[in-house]
C-alpha cells in the first residue's frame, strides 16, 4: 500500500512542467491536452515557433497558432499541495549560512528570518513580543527560496531581452525598407521630371524636399522606438549581471536580500512592438508627368488663342478618359478631369 508520502510525490510529478521541472506556476493546458507553465510555453514557441507552426513540446503536435487555456483545475491542486507543505520531496539540510553581525538586543547569531519585518532575527527575538506571531523562518531556507526566486526572474529576463533583439531587427529592416523605398521614389521623380521644361524644376525640388521630410519623420517614429528598447535592453543586463552575481554566493545576505526585493518588485516589462510605420508614400505616388503637366497649364506663358485651343483639344479628350481611372485611387485624378 502506497504511503502518504509516496502519493504526494506522485501528485507532484503530475502537477511538474515539463520544460522548467518545476511545479506549474500559472499552468495552461494545449489542445493536445498537455500542461506548461504560461511562461515556459510562451518562450519555447518565442525560440522554436515559426513558418512550420507551434508543436507541443511533448507529443509534437503542431499548432498553426498560440492557442491555449488557463487550466483552473490544475492551479487550484498546485495551491491546495502548497497549502499543505507536499510541494517538493524532504530536502537535504540546507547549508548553513551565516549572517554577518549578531542581534544588537540580544547578542545572539541572527539565524532566523522575520517574513513579516522583512529582517534577520536570532531565536530570542522569535519568542518576543515584537515577533511572536509573525511568520519566521530559517534564515538557509529563505536564502534558497530567494535564490529561486531570482532564478526565475533571469530566465524572464533573458526573455525580455531577446524579445529586444527581436523588436531592433525588425525595427532595422524596416529602416531599411524606409530607405530603400526612398530611393527608388527618389529616381522615378527625378526621371519623370527630368522630361518637363526648365520651369519645372523647382517643382521636382519642392517633391524631393517632401519626400525626404516624410522619410525623416518615419526614421524618427522608428529611432524613438529603438532608443526604447535599448533602454530596456540596457536595464535587462544590468539585473541579469546583479542577479549572476548573487547566484554565485560571492555577496552577502543584505545585498541579496536588497537585489531580490529589487528584481522581484520592480516594474513589469514595457510592452514594445515593432513600429508599424507605413512607407507607402502615397502622396508621392506619380504618375509624376500628369501632376506636374497639370500644374503646368497654370503657369505656362501662352497666348490667350493656343490657351482656349488648349482647353478645347483637352475638352474634346476629357469624354475619352472620363471612366479610365475610376479604378485607381488617386486624388489628383478627379481635379485634373475637372479643368
Amino acid at each position: 500500500m502506497a504511503t502518504a508520502g509516496s502519493a504526494g510525490d506522485d501528485l507532484k510529478k503530475e502537477l511538474t512542467c515539463a520544460i522548467c521541472l518545476e511545479i506549474f506556476k500559472d499552468p495552461v493546458i494545449l489542445k493536445c491536452g498537455h500542461n506548461f507553465c504560461r511562461f515556459c510555453i510562451c518562450m519555447h514557441w518565442d525560440e522554436n515557433g515559426g513558418d512550420y507552426g507551434y508543436q507541443c513540446p511533448q507529443c509534437r503536435t503542431a499548432f498553426n497558432k498560440r492557442t491555449f487555456t488557463k487550466n483552473y483545475l490544475v492551479q487550484n491542486l498546485v495551491d491546495k499541495l502548497d497549502d499543505l507543505e507536499c510541494l517538493g520531496p524532504c530536502p537535504a539540510p540546507p547549508k548553513p549560512v551565516k549572517v554577518d553581525g549578531k542581534c544588537q538586543q540580544h547578542g545572539e547569531e541572527l539565524k532566523l528570518y522575520c517574513q513579516t519585518d522583512k529582517r534577520p532575527i536570532c531565536v530570542v527575538c522569535r519568542e518576543s513580543r515584537a515577533h511572536r506571531h509573525h511568520e519566521v523562518a530559517p534564515v538557509p531556507e529563505v536564502v534558497n527560496d530567494m535564490k529561486m526566486e531570482l532564478k526565475m526572474r533571469l530566465m524572464e529576463l533573458n526573455w525580455e531581452k531577446s524579445q529586444c533583439v527581436q523588436i531592433r531587427t525588425a525595427d532595422e529592416r524596416m529602416k531599411n525598407e524606409v530607405r530603400l523605398k526612398k530611393q527608388r521614389l527618389k529616381e522615378k521623380i527625378e526621371a519623370d521630371v527630368g522630361a518637363l521644361v526648365q520651369f519645372l524644376l523647382d517643382e521636382r525640388d519642392s517633391l524631393l524636399e517632401s519626400l525626404d521630410a516624410e522619410e525623416v519623420d518615419a526614421l524618427a517614429v522608428i529611432e524613438d522606438n529603438l532608443k526604447m528598447v535599448e533602454t530596456e535592453t540596457a536595464a535587462a543586463d544590468k539585473s541579469i549581471a546583479e542577479i549572476h552575481s548573487h547566484i554565485s554566493g560571492k555577496t552577502s545576505f543584505e545585498s541579496l536580500a536588497a537585489t531580490f526585493n529589487e528584481a522581484i518588485h520592480c516594474k513589469p516589462f514595457s510592452t514594445l512592438e515593432p513600429v508599424d510605420c507605413p512607407t507607402d508614400f502615397t502622396d508621392f505616388s506619380g504618375p509624376f508627368q500628369l501632376i506636374m503637366w497639370k500644374k503646368m497649364m497654370h503657369v505656362l506663358h501662352t497666348s490667350e488663342l493656343m490657351l482656349l485651343n488648349s482647353y478645347s483639344i483637352l475638352s474634346t479628350k476629357v469624354g475619352q478618359l472620363d471612366g479610365l481611372f475610376d479604378h485607381l485611387d488617386w486624388p489628383f485624378v478627379d481635379n485634373f478631369l475637372c479643368l
